[in-house]
């Protein structure tokens, strides 16, 4: 595999020589291959569409259909304050658009901060889809444990790893001032030490037993 690569050097303004290097032959040759896989790949697909005889494929819409569903209490903990709100799961309302007459006549599409709805909002659009007053300062008391619950499990696992890197620091300023690691690498190499003559002494008893087995013959 050649992986060289093409350099060519020129004059900066200091008058010192500059090397450029450029992309590699193996690089290269990667493009080639990908721009030959492409146009590969472009070619069969004519192919295909001409001979199922549609060369240009075409998506339309004819009609939109809008439903509308009831705002009810939801039970996302993510808002800032107050209750949380969704909608149901069941549509009041079902209406059919010609799409060019929707697109024409349906208002401006709103922005995130748009969509973002304040509590007291929220609280008045609840109230007015049925909720009571006590089911949703119920809820916003629910809401607000399960968010305090979140935040003392996150803390609680930030506390996990910056007690997990402490301990990491400590044993490692313990190894350096201890020793530790010397001590280990002493302990390695006497146990090698001890192996290689326990290995040299089995040696030495099985040629032993083998001449005695062969004096015996």
């Amino acid at each position: 595999m050649d992986i060289s690569r093409n350099s060519s050097y020129s004059i900066n303004s200091a008058g010192l020589p500059r090397v450029m290097i450029s992309r590699s032959v193996k690089d290269q040759e990667d493009d080639i291959r990908r721009q030959r896989q492409y146009r590969l790949y472009e070619e069969r697909k004519k192919s295909r569409l001409k001979t199922a005889g549609a060369e240009k494929l075409e998506v339309s819409f004819s009609t939109v259909t809008v439903r509308e569903y009831p705002i009810i209490l939801g039970d996302n903990p993510a808002v800032s304050e107050g209750p949380p709100m969704e909608i149901g799961w069941t549509h009041f309302s079902e209406q059919l658009w010609d799409f060019e007459v929707f697109e024409t006549t349906h208002p401006e599409r709103r922005t995130y901060l748009q969509m973002n709805v304040p509590m007291n909002i929220r609280i008045q659009i609840l109230q007015r889809s049925g909720e009571s007053y006590k089911s949703i300062v119920q809820r916003s008391k629910t809401v607000k444990a399960m968010r305090i619950k979140r935040l003392e499990t996150a803390q609680q696992l930030y506390r996990a790893k910056s007690q997990e890197r402490m301990e990491k620091f400590g044993r490692g300023l313990k190894n350096i001032f201890s020793d530790k690691k010397k001590k280990e690498r002493a302990l390695m190499e006497k146990t090698k030490y001890l192996s290689e003559f326990y290995d040299e002494d089995l040696d030495q008893y099985e040629a032993e037993l083998q001449a005695k087995i062969d004096e015996a013959r």
